[in-house]
C-alpha cells in the first residue's frame, strides 16, 4: 500500500513538474545566437539580462499585443555526430581537400536545433542566411547535412507587415540582402573589420598632459553628446563599468579617441599598406612618423624602456586561429594586392579569380603574415581572436585587425589611445550582416513572434545595443539629416558613422563567387580557409589553387576530358565520327534495298528506324558537354527518352507483326494492320503521345544543374533529375509493359520463332538494353577512377554491341545481298515490281536444298547450290497458290 502511495505522489510530482515546465516554455520565447569573438560567456549573461530589461522599462508588453514573456540567448552546443557526414563524405570522395570540422559541426547543431523547432528564432548572419543557394547545387552536401533548402525552414514575415515604414530606417542593401525569392530575415546589425592603433605615453610628462587633455575634451564632448538621451547614458555607464571589471580589473574608464584626429587621418592616406614590399614598410613607419620624433626628443633618457616597444610599433596582433578571420584577411589582402582601378567591383572581373590559380599571391600573403606579426607562419595561424585583443590592449603589438563593435570597449582604457582605420587603402573591407530569422516551425504564435522580430531591430533598439554592446546599427545614413534618432547615434558614435560613410563593404559570398554556375557560399567556406591555412603551413599551394577552381571554374565536360588525356580523346573521337558515318551509310543501304526478297521478311523500314535511334543514342552524350542551363536539361530529358523509343519501338513492332501474322494465319484480309505503312503511322502516334506526356510532366517539375565540385576536384555540371520521382515510376513501368509484351509475344509464337530463327530481336533487346545501362552508367562519369580510360573502353564496348545488334536486325540479309552479282539485283529489282509478294517473306526463308531453316550465322559461308537462280526462285512464289491472296499487300 505504501509502495503506491509513492507511486501516485511521483506521478503527480512529474505531472506538476511537466506542467509547470510547458508553461514555462509556453512564456520563454528562445533565441540562437552566434558566439562573439572575444567575452563570449560574460556576453550571453549580459544579453540576456539586458536585452529583457529593455522589453520591460520600455513597457513593449504594454504598448505591443506582445504578451510578458521571457527571451532568453542561448548558443548552440554540438554533439558528436554532428558534421560527421560531410568529414566522411569528403574522406570517401578523397578530395584531397581540409575541411573545417568546427564549421560543419557547429553549422549542422543550427540546422539540427532549427529542424527540431527548439528555437523560435535565430540571429545568424547573411553567409548563413542564404548559404547553400546557387544557381548550381552540390546535392551530395545537401544530403551530407539532410538539407533540402535552409530557407524552407524560415517564415516568409512579408504577409505580418502592416506598415511598410518600419523597414525605412535600415539601409537598402542590407534589407536586400536579407530577400531571396521571399523575404526572411530582419536586418539586427553590422559588422566590419578595421585596423586599430595605440599610442602608449611612454610615461612622459608632456605627453601625459596632452592624452589627458584630449581625453577631457573627449569627455566633454561626450556629455554633451549624451545629454541628448539620459536613459542611455547611465546604462551605458553600467554598461561600462561592467566591461572594465572583465578586461581592466577596476581600472578607471577614460575615452580616448579624438575626433579631430579621426578627421585628420582621413585626409590623409591609409595608415598601413597591405603589402609586403618595401613601400609597405615604408607607409608603416611613416604612418607614425610624428610619434616617433617625439618619442626620439622627449624619452633621451628612457632609451631602454622604448625599445621594446619601438620593435613592436609595425607589428599587427591577427587572430587567425579562426578561419573566418583567416578568410577575410586573405580577401582584404588580395584586393588590395591587386587593386584594380574600375570603378564597378573588382570580383566581377575573371582577370582577378585568376589571381588564385597561382601560387604567388599565397607566397606574398605568408611573407606578410609573417612580416607584420614578427612570427612564424605556424605561430601566426595559431593566434585566437581573444589572444589578438589581449595583446593588443595590453601594448605587446601597436595595431590590430578586428571588428569596428570592438571600438566602444576599446576606448575605456585610459594608458592608450586608439585610433580606427580602414583596412585597406581604399576603404575595402570585409563586412558582416546579422538578421533576425523565425523558425516556420515553431509552436508559437507568429505574429507575437513577428512582432519580437520588429522591437528586435526597432532603431531604438539598435541604438540601445550600440550603447551597451558596442554593436553598430543597419541605419541608412543617408536618411541622417531628415531623421533626428540617427543624428543622435551618429552625435554619440561619430567615429563609427565616420567610417560607415567611407566605407567600401567587401561582402564574402560575392567575393568568392565568379559567376553564376559557381558554387555556394556553404561548398566554399567548408573547404578554402581550412586549406589555405594547411597550405600556408606546408609552403605548398597545390591544394588550395585546386579548391578555387573546383568552387569557382566550371569546365566544360568535353574540355576537362581533353585536358585529362587528349590524345585518348582524339582517337574516341574518330572512332565515333567514322561509326556515324559507317551507321548513315548503313540507313541508306538499308533502304535502298528494302524490297529486295532477303531484305523484306526482316521489315527493313522499321530497321531504319531503329539504327537512325542508335545514331542518335551514340550521339546523345554529347550533350553533357553544353548543359548549362534548366532548359537544355529538359530537352535532354525528352531527348533521352526519344532516342530510347526510337529504338525499342520498332523493334518490338516487328515482334508484333511476326506474332499476329502466326496468330492469324487462317484468317483473311488482314494484312492491312500489319503493312509498313500502318505500323509506322502506329509508331508515329506512340511517340507523338508518349513525347506530349513526357514534356508536360518535366515542364512542372524541377529539374537543377548539380555537380560533384570540391568532392572530385573538377566542378563538371549535369543535370539532376531527382524531382522526376513520379515521372521516373511511370517510365519503369512503361517500360517493364513494354519488355514484358516482347516477352509473351515471343513465348505464345515460340514454334515460329525457333523454326526461323527469330529469337534474334529478342536477344537484340536484351544486348541493346544490357549495353545502354553500362553506357549510360559509366560513360562521362567522372567519379570512377581514370574515367577517361573507363569512357573509352564504354563507349567502345557499346559501339561494337550496337553493331552486332544491327547485324541481328538486317546486317546478315544485307550481306546476302551484297553477295549476289550486280546483275542478279539489277534483275530482281525490275522483277520485283510486277510481282505480289507472299505474306509468308514476313518468316526468314527455307533453304530448299536442305529443307532447313537458314541460320543467320550461315550467311558468311559459300553458297553451294549454284544452280538455283533468282528467277527460278521468284517464278516458284508466283506459282505459289496463296500469292493471288488478298491479305498479299506490298510491305
Amino acid at each position: 500500500m505504501q509502495f503506491i502511495s509513492h507511486l501516485i505522489l511521483s506521478i503527480v510530482y512529474f505531472l506538476v513538474l511537466s506542467i509547470q515546465k510547458s508553461k514555462a516554455n509556453e512564456n520563454t520565447i528562445k533565441i540562437l545566437i552566434n558566439r562573439p569573438d572575444i567575452h563570449s560567456e560574460e556576453y550571453l549573461e549580459k544579453h540576456n539580462s539586458l536585452i529583457n530589461q529593455y522589453f520591460i522599462s520600455e513597457g513593449i508588453f504594454n504598448k505591443t499585443n506582445i504578451p510578458p514573456l521571457n527571451i532568453s540567448f542561448s548558443y548552440c552546443s554540438p554533439v558528436p555526430e554532428d558534421g560527421f557526414y560531410i568529414e566522411f563524405l569528403y574522406n570517401v570522395f578523397n578530395s584531397g581537400f581540409t575541411v573545417d570540422v568546427d564549421f560543419i559541426r557547429n553549422l549542422n547543431c543550427t540546422i539540427r536545433e532549427l529542424k527540431d523547432s527548439n528555437y523560435d528564432m535565430m540571429i545568424v548572419d547573411d553567409r548563413f542566411l542564404f548559404i547553400d543557394e546557387s544557381s548550381v547545387s552540390n546535392p551530395n552536401i545537401n544530403m551530407g547535412f539532410a538539407l533540402d533548402k535552409f530557407s524552407s525552414y524560415l517564415l516568409n514575415y512579408e504577409q505580418y507587415i502592416t506598415n511598410e515604414n518600419v523597414l525605412d530606417s535600415h539601409d537598402k542593401n542590407i534589407l536586400d540582402d536579407g530577400y531571396s525569392e521571399e523575404r526572411y530575415g530582419l536586418p539586427y546589425e553590422l559588422d566590419f573589420d578595421v585596423l586599430y592603433h595605440q599610442e602608449t605615453s611612454h610615461n612622459n610628462n608632456n605627453n601625459n598632459n596632452n592624452n589627458n587633455n584630449d581625453n577631457n575634451d573627449n569627455n566633454n564632448n561626450d556629455n554633451n553628446d549624451n545629454n541628448n538621451n539620459d536613459n542611455n547614458d547611465n546604462n551605458n555607464k553600467n554598461n561600462n563599468n561592467d566591461n572594465n571589471n572583465v578586461i581592466n580589473n577596476g581600472n578607471n574608464v577614460t575615452t580616448s579617441l579624438s575626433k579631430n584626429e579621426t578627421n585628420k587621418k582621413q585626409k590623409r592616406s591609409s595608415s598601413i599598406n597591405m603589402n609586403n614590399n618595401d613601400d609597405s614598410n615604408n607607409n608603416y613607419n611613416n604612418s607614425n612618423n610624428d610619434n616617433d620624433n617625439n618619442h626620439k626628443n622627449n624619452d633621451n633618457n628612457n632609451m631602454d624602456n622604448n625599445k621594446d616597444q619601438d620593435k613592436n610599433k609595425d607589428r599587427i596582433s591577427l587572430g587567425l586561429a579562426d578561419n573566418d578571420e583567416l578568410l577575410n584577411s586573405f580577401i582584404e589582402y588580395s584586393k588590395y594586392h591587386f587593386n584594380n582601378k574600375q570603378k564597378t567591383k573588382i570580383f566581377k572581373y575573371p582577370d582577378y579569380f585568376k589571381n588564385f590559380y597561382k601560387k604567388e599571391i599565397y607566397e606574398s600573403f605568408a611573407k606578410f603574415l609573417v612580416e607584420k606579426t614578427g612570427l612564424s607562419i605556424n605561430e601566426t595561424l595559431a593566434i585566437s581572436m581573444e589572444d589578438a585583443y589581449h595583446s593588443f590592449i595590453n601594448g605587446q603589438d601597436s595595431w590590430m585587425k578586428g571588428k569596428a563593435s570592438y571600438f566602444q570597449e576599446l576606448k575605456q582604457y585610459n594608458n592608450i589611445t586608439v585610433r580606427m582605420d580602414n583596412s585597406l587603402n581604399d576603404c575595402g573591407s570585409v563586412i558582416r550582416e546579422k538578421f533576425v530569422v523565425i523558425n516556420k516551425n515553431s509552436r508559437k504564435n507568429k505574429e507575437i513572434l513577428f512582432e519580437i522580430a520588429l522591437q528586435l531591430t526597432s532603431r531604438k533598439f539598435q541604438i540601445y545595443r550600440a550603447n551597451h554592446f558596442g554593436s553598430i546599427p543597419t541605419f541608412d545614413l543617408k536618411q541622417k539629416n531628415q531623421d533626428q534618432e540617427i543624428q543622435q547615434y551618429c552625435s554619440s558614435h561619430s567615429e563609427i558613422c565616420d567610417q560607415l560613410q567611407s566605407l567600401k563593404p567587401i561582402r564574402m559570398k560575392e567575393a568568392l563567387k565568379k559567376n553564376k554556375l559557381s558554387s555556394s557560399f556553404l561548398e566554399s567556406r567548408i573547404i578554402l580557409p581550412s586549406t589555405l591555412r594547411t597550405n600556408l603551413q606546408t609552403n605548398n599551394y597545390t591544394q588550395v589553387i585546386t579548391a578555387f577552381t573546383s568552387t569557382n571554374e566550371s569546365e566544360q565536360l568535353i574540355l576537362l576530358l581533353f585536358h585529362t588525356n587528349w590524345n585518348v580523346m582524339i582517337t574516341l573521337m574518330v572512332i565515333l565520327g567514322i561509326t556515324e558515318i559507317f551507321l548513315i551509310y548503313l540507313v541508306i543501304t538499308v533502304f535502298r534495298y528494302r524490297k529486295h526478297s532477303c531484305m523484306k521478311p526482316a521489315s527493313p523500314n522499321l530497321c531504319c528506324l531503329t539504327i537512325f535511334g542508335i545514331i542518335l543514342s551514340i550521339f546523345y552524350p554529347m550533350l553533357y558537354f553544353v548543359l548549362y542551363n534548366n532548359y537544355l536539361c529538359r530537352i535532354s530529358y525528352i531527348l533521352k527518352f526519344f532516342i530510347s523509343n526510337m529504338v525499342y519501338l520498332p523493334v518490338f513492332v516487328i515482334i508484333y507483326r511476326i506474332f499476329y501474322i502466326y496468330k492469324n494465319i487462317s484468317k483473311v484480309h488482314f494484312g492491312e494492320k500489319i503493312n509498313d505503312r500502318y505500323l509506322i503511322k502506329c509508331i508515329t502516334i506512340a511517340l507523338v503521345t508518349v513525347i506530349s506526356i513526357i514534356t508536360v510532366m518535366v515542364s512542372f517539375n524541377t529539374i537543377s544543374i548539380t555537380t560533384y565540385g570540391s568532392l572530385i576536384q573538377h566542378r563538371y555540371l549535369y543535370c539532376n533529375y531527382n524531382e522526376l520521382v513520379i515521372t521516373s515510376y511511370m517510365f519503369a513501368i512503361y517500360y517493364a509493359i513494354f519488355v514484358f509484351a516482347i516477352v509473351v509475344m515471343t513465348i505464345k509464337s515460340i514454334k515460329v520463332t525457333k523454326k526461323y530463327h527469330d529469337m534474334k530481336y529478342a536477344i537484340f533487346v536484351v544486348l541493346y538494353y544490357t549495353a545502354s545501362f553500362l553506357f549510360e552508367s559509366f560513360c562521362y562519369n567522372t567519379l570512377i577512377p581514370n574515367f577517361v580510360v573507363m569512357t573509352f573502353s564504354i563507349t567502345i564496348l557499346y559501339i561494337i554491341s550496337s553493331l552486332f545488334g544491327i547485324y541481328l536486325l538486317i546486317g546478315s540479309r544485307l550481306l546476302s545481298v551484297y553477295k549476289q552479282s550486280k546483275d542478279q539485283r539489277e534483275l530482281f529489282e525490275n522483277s520485283i515490281k510486277e510481282l505480289n509478294i507472299n505474306i509468308a517473306d514476313f518468316i526468314p526463308e527455307m533453304n530448299k536444298s536442305s529443307g532447313k531453316v537458314k541460320s543467320i550465322f550461315t550467311t558468311f559461308k559459300k553458297d553451294k547450290s549454284k544452280n538455283n537462280s533468282i528467277t527460278e526462285k521468284d517464278s516458284s512464289a508466283i506459282d505459289d497458290h496463296i500469292a493471288n491472296n488478298p491479305n498479299n499487300f506490298f510491305f
